[in-house]
């Protein structure tokens, strides 16, 4: 099932001379249908936040996971 996420995502910079950046990133909401994504997004936006994004995954619900052994295999 698909579903989507709204996040923030800010990059941090350090020294000068340090080369790696570290990038992190603030999760406002998950699990959402795409027309609430961007329901919560404009909102976000309206209040005055940045670099607001949706980003878009696969969700695997834990009893589809199906631990345990198989019984088509025994």
């Amino acid at each position: 099932m698909i579903k989507y996420r709204v996040l923030q995502k800010c990059n941090l910079h350090g020294h000068a001379d340090l080369i790696s950046q570290k990038t992190v990133t603030k999760i406002f909401a998950d699990k959402l249908s795409e027309l609430d994504a961007a329901y919560v997004r404009d909102n976000l936006l309206d209040n005055g936040e940045e670099n607001i994004h949706i980003e878009k995954y696969e969700y695997r619900s834990p009893s589809s996971r199906r631990l345990g052994r198989d019984p088509d295999l025994h």
